[in-house]
C-alpha cells in the first residue's frame, strides 16, 4: 500500500527509499535473503540496510532528509525505512490503488 507522510512538528527524519523496480525489489530481496541466510526476514522487519551495502549489491535506492511540514510518499510494494534523528510527530496515510506489477516476496 501506498502512503502519504507529513512531518507535522520539527524534528528530522531520513528516509532509504527503494527504486520501487519489480526487478529492483527482487534483486534487493535476493541480495538480503543470502546476507541473512533466509528470505522470511521481510515479513519480520527487524533489519535495516546501510546505504553502503545497499550499493554493493548494486540495489537503486534514495535517500530523503524529511524536516518540519515535507511530504514523502512512498510507492505500493516498495521498501523502505526509516532513522528518526530528532523527536518528531508524522501522520501517515494509506493510499489504495490498482498496482500491475508483481513481486515475488
Amino acid at each position: 500500500m501506498a502512503s502519504i507522510n507529513q512531518m507535522i512538528h520539527s524534528g528530522i527524519k531520513i528516509w532509504i527509499v527503494l527504486d520501487a523496480d519489480v526487478n529492483n525489489i527482487n534483486h534487493f530481496l535476493n541480495c538480503a535473503g543470502k546476507a541473512l541466510g533466509c528470505r522470511a526476514w521481510y515479513y519480520k522487519k527487524q533489519h535495516a540496510f546501510i546505504p553502503e551495502t545497499l550499493s554493493n549489491w548494486g540495489v537503486k535506492y534514495a535517500i530523503i532528509w524529511q524536516n518540519d511540514v515535507d511530504i514523502v510518499v512512498t510507492e505500493s510494494l516498495g521498501f523502505h525505512q526509516i532513522v528518526n534523528v530528532e523527536n518528531n510527530i508524522n501522520i501517515a496515510r494509506g493510499l489504495i490503488y490498482h498496482v500491475s506489477k508483481s513481486y515475488s516476496i
